[in-house]
């Protein structure tokens, strides 16, 4: 019993002493840290944030508004020399997690919260759902493909002052907490970085490109059993019995109420399907075709 009481007394200092060490680094560290200026030491040079993002679940594609909502996360990560600091003077510590609005941050997404490693290695890692446009081409429909592009993009600062990379940032890594979808299947998703120069920009620097942006590319197939099952079936199905109208015996007087019958069949179909159908002017669906 003497020997677990003083092994509590031990952890409970331990644990003491290294809050009090947190206390003095977070203290020092952050004494005349501005959360406003760029972690550089010369204003000349660029700050490089690696970007990557992670899909959780892609939970809805609205076709008539041409919008995707996805859930998950971003990465992104950064060198800030001030907040450097050796592990030996601090009983070892390494890391510490801070409130983001304590640090400097490149301005892309929301606010979660931030991670500082001894190395000057800031960690931001906000989350959420994203509602994204996406060009919707119904060509297809209902066994469509539709490229959709999420983009993150830093206003605030030209690419000569932060830059952003997705070098860390492979297909694999951001599916690897993805829930399947029950109307859409990811074939494929990739990322990278493009550089676009915006006229308008108040930032603008002539000859120079204004903006760093990091395009993450997803590709979804509808499901389509759904659709063939409730349209396309009933389409097929009816062509084929109004095919059968001449054949009918024409003693047996059903020809007129059956042919009454399948155009008031198709009549309610066409009104179901046009429900199912996105809504667009640029092209007609497949399914638009066969109705």
């Amino acid at each position: 019993m003497t020997t677990m009481f003083a092994g509590i007394l031990l952890i409970t200092e331990f644990m003491s002493v290294l809050a009090t060490e947190e206390q003095r680094l977070m203290t020092e560290i952050f004494t005349n840290y501005s959360s406003v200026a760029r972690p550089v030491v010369d204003h000349r040079e660029t700050v490089t944030v690696s970007i990557s993002f992670v899909l959780n679940k892609i939970d809805a594609l609205d076709m008539k508004t041409e919008t995707l909502t996805t859930t998950g996360w971003t990465n992104m990560k950064w060198i800030d020399p001030r907040l450097r600091w050796n592990p030996e003077e601090y009983s070892g510590i390494e890391e510490i997690i801070v409130s983001p609005v304590m640090v400097w941050l490149p301005d892309v997404v929301v606010i979660n919260r931030a991670t500082v490693k001894y190395n000057g290695e800031v960690s931001w890692e906000p989350g959420g759902r994203y509602r994204t446009h996406c060009s919707i081409s119904i060509r297809h429909f209902p066994f469509d493909v539709q490229n959709c592009h999420i983009t993150f993009a830093n206003w605030v600062y030209r690419i000569s002052m932060v830059n952003l990379t997705v070098e860390e940032c492979t297909s694999e890594y951001i599916v690897q907490a993805y829930s399947p979808s029950g109307e859409w299947e990811l074939v494929g998703v990739q990322m990278y970085t493009k550089q676009i120069s915006y006229e308008q920009c108040a930032v603008r620097v002539s000859g120079e490109p204004d903006i760093p942006e990091a395009h993450c590319v997803l590709t979804i197939r509808r499901k389509s059993l759904y659709y063939v099952v409730n349209f396309v079936l009933p389409s097929v199905i009816l062509s084929v019995m109004v095919l059968t109208v001449p054949w009918l015996p024409p003693e047996s007087g059903e020809r007129m109420s059956t042919g009454v019958s399948l155009l008031l069949s198709f009549t309610v179909f066409i009104v179901s399907v046009s429900d199912g159908i996105p809504h667009t002017s640029e092209d007609v669906p497949v399914l638009g075709k066969l109705s």
